[in-house]
């Protein structure tokens, strides 16, 4: 069996907060391009460098591609794992051309060698950053939510279900009460939020000056629906004012189009509307956030609209429409966040502001 494996590493600080990503295909279906993912892991590391986390990404990749044979019933030495970078660094050195010098990394490369050894053969390319989008991606979500987690697609899940039917025949069942592995990054998800945990994307479209254009979303706008869609990651969709109803609409069926082909979630999201989240007053808006958390316990809820209404939005997550609001600025496209933990605390927490990371 021969895996293809795409594997990165960033650091916000470099040392600071840090992830790493890992994603896998079959070698031969990418030839013949149709090369889909067949498993995903994402690791946060509260502190490292970049090439730490690079590091990283090879070893859980390697991991990650052990996993898949033992999951389809193929042994470690029958695995042979093509391994794609844009780290020239890693590359160089897991190839024996350059020498492995700083203290931090040595240790890492000899893991990753123990594995090599453990597979029928490993290689080593470099790949320009732009060709690694899917590994970059998997490492940004790791330190964008502080958390680590893996996915399997179905088919290999099946896989692994038929093979222990086929071991299991005509002997007693073991272990039924270990825990089932989680098959998507939705699951994996929704058990970190627990079920009290609401979450509010606000999807900024426009600008300071001027309305969200009557076609719907701005070209930012649409690239952030593109990101958040390849995540997977939203149950609803609320226009926030009348003139965000064509871009809410556009965003819906843009992630609709995504659900039909992906692996990631098997609905489309629900497009709502609720009249009082554009208007000014705290009350009406916490009675409509309020009422949409009621609705949508524990789920992902996107608003979209211009910055000046989300900014109203937010401000009231800070506690004051009128005095947050008035120092808070929305690039378009930006993706800001808020959970409310219900069962915890009544009050919303913002977690992220004005991100722009994905359009850059």
């Amino acid at each position: 069996m021969r895996l293809r494996l795409q594997c990165d590493g960033g650091s916000r600080g470099n040392p600071g907060r840090a992830g790493a990503g890992s994603t896998l295909s079959d070698a031969g279906a990418v030839i013949h391009g149709a090369g889909e993912e067949i498993a995903a892991r994402w690791e946060f590391i509260a502190s490292a460098t970049n090439n730490v986390a690079e590091y990283r990404g090879l070893i859980n990749g390697l991991e990650l591609a052990k996993e898949v044979g033992e999951r389809r019933g193929v042994a470690p030495a029958d695995v042979a794992v093509d391994v794609f970078m844009d780290s020239k660094l890693i590359v160089e050195q897991m190839n024996g051309r350059w020498k492995i010098k700083h203290p931090d990394m040595k240790p890492l490369a000899a893991e990753a060698k123990k594995l090599q050894g453990q597979l029928a053969s490993v290689s080593f390319t470099w790949v320009p950053r732009a060709q690694n989008k899917r590994a970059d991606e998997l490492a940004n979500r790791a330190m964008d939510d502080g958390e680590s987690g893996q996915w399997f697609s179905q088919d290999v899940v099946s896989e692994q279900g038929a093979e222990t039917e086929r071991q299991g025949a005509g002997t007693e069942p073991q272990n039924t009460d270990a825990q089932p592995q989680e098959t998507s990054p939705d699951e994996h998800d929704a058990q970190a939020m627990a079920v009290s945990r609401t979450r509010f994307v606000f999807v900024a479209c426009g600008t300071t000056t001027k309305e969200p254009p009557a076609g719907g979303l701005t070209p930012r706008a649409q690239r952030s629906v593109e990101y958040l869609a390849s995540r997977g990651r939203v149950d609803a969709v609320y226009p926030v004012g009348k003139s965000a109803r064509k871009a809410a609409q556009e965003m819906t069926d843009q992630m609709g189009r995504f659900a039909q082909h992906s692996s990631l979630r098997s609905e489309a999201p629900q497009l709502k509307e609720c009249a009082d989240l554009e208007r000014k007053s705290s009350t009406k808006i916490e009675a409509a956030m309020g009422s949409i958390e009621e609705k949508l316990p524990g789920k992902t809820i996107a608003l979209v609209g211009h910055p000046d209404a989300l900014a109203r939005l937010i401000g009231w997550v800070l506690g004051s429409v009128r005095t947050a609001s008035s120092r808070i600025y929305l690039d378009d496209g930006s993706l800001s966040i808020a959970e409310w933990m219900r069962g915890k605390d009544t009050t919303p927490m913002l977690r992220r502001l004005n991100d722009v990371h994905h359009l850059r």
